[in-house]
């Protein structure tokens, strides 16, 4: 929010403190009087790690207009918005930094960055990396220039770039950017930043490239564009806050697992025993009320609504249902309808927490078993003791 240049002191309530805008330049923005913290003394950094969400609506046309008044030609196709914790701490450090060193807050603006395919998710999630700079014409540091289509060109190829917020100190004089933290190269219409905290990466752009990447890289950017597809991608420690911690008992697990829209969020009902039958692992077949009931049921994803998996479990008697993502992408929110009232319990686990729960089931039926073959063979041995002259 511009309003407090990042100090906490307003709420932007639309673009969440990313300050692409000012407060109520979209028509939409709201700002909240929230009164300033007390600053705690040297406080934690926060844990490694990005959320990447697709931009909609006025986000999305914010970000396109910006390309279009900096000269971008090409069109822009979709919009990603970086919420990197770590990299905004440390931002706002240098920022801090700079303030002091000038007497005055430093300038601060938008620049674009183009990079290979392969290098946007790990600079979303770690930021920019000064040991890893080359082709350094202008002296060492990030290059970041204000019209998207000289970051077309670094982009090798690919059809994805930065937009990143970047603040300003001191100028260098020579063009080695030796003397202060950056310089402006008129001739390629760019900055040149030493330092990486002084550019905090807050979109990913994907744009219509005019040149289409080299064969041998289409794998990477293929691989980028399906990563993307979700509406959320998690980097790093980055977790999503609408995920739940749930108690499971025998076998005693804690797990993430992602609500249902329909489910009203009583936890008791997954502190049950689980049940997964391995003959019907997508759940579309009827279940025994004998097996299922007061259980929790593990089911896979695939063959059927979610809804009507829900419901086939609570006619059974189940005491809640536990879905199970059938590739290694985030778990997903059910939507539907479901009973009459709309709040059995269910949920969705990843895939790696449902092997993991039914594995432990399946050596749970093993052991009983196991047990129950030992105690037949000790009460066989008891007849025979019994019957014995």
């Amino acid at each position: 929010c511009h309003s407090c240049a990042g100090e906490g002191m307003w709420e932007c309530m639309h673009c969440q403190g990313r300050g692409l805008f000012p407060c109520g330049g979209c028509g939409s923005g709201q700002v909240l009087r929230a009164g300033r913290a007390p600053r705690a003394e040297a406080p934690a950094p926060p844990e490694a790690g990005a959320t990447l969400r697709r931009c909609a609506g006025t986000e999305h046309e914010q970000v396109a207009k910006l390309w279009a008044e900096r000269g971008g030609a090409q069109r822009v196709i979709a919009v990603w918005s970086i919420d990197n914790p770590l990299l905004a701490w440390r931002y706002r450090g240098r920022r801090g930094e700079l303030a002091r060193e000038l007497g005055r807050p430093p300038s601060e603006l938008k620049g674009f960055h183009g990079t290979h395919p392969r290098n946007i998710r790990t600079i979303a999630e770690h930021g920019f990396d000064d040991s890893k700079r080359s082709g350094q014409a202008f002296g060492a540091g990030e290059y970041f220039a204000k019209d998207p289509e000289v970051s077309v060109h670094y982009s090798k190829g690919g059809s994805f770039m930065f937009v990143c917020q970047l603040c300003l100190g001191k100028e260098s004089s020579p063009e080695e950017n030796i003397d202060g933290d950056h310089i402006w190269v008129p001739g390629c219409s760019y900055y040149v930043i030493s330092s990486p905290a002084q550019a905090l990466p807050t979109y990913i752009v994907e744009f219509e490239s005019p040149y289409g990447p080299p064969i041998s890289d289409e794998v990477s950017q293929s691989e980028l564009r399906a990563a993307l597809a979700s509406s959320r991608l998690f980097l790093g420690a980055a977790g999503d806050d609408r995920m739940l911690d749930l108690s499971v008992v025998e076998p005693t697990l804690e797990i993430e697992a992602m609500p249902a829209a329909w489910w009203n969020g009583d936890l008791a009902p997954f502190s049950g025993e689980l049940c997964f039958d391995a003959g019907d692992e997508l759940g579309t077949g009827a279940m025994s009320p004998a097996v299922v009931r007061d259980k929790v049921v593990i089911v896979k994803r695939g063959g059927g609504k979610f809804a009507g998996k829900a419901e086939v479990a609570r006619r059974a008697g189940a005491r809640a249902l536990l879905v199970v993502q059938n590739d290694d992408s985030q778990p997903i929110r059910m939507t539907g309808a479901c009973s009459a009232d709309g709040s059995f319990p269910s949920a969705m686990v990843g895939h790696a927490i449902g092997r993991q729960l039914s594995s432990s089931f399946a050596r749970r039926l093993r052991h009983r078993a196991s047990s129950a073959r030992n105690a037949a063979g000790r009460r066989r041995r008891c007849r025979r003791t019994a019957l014995a002259p």
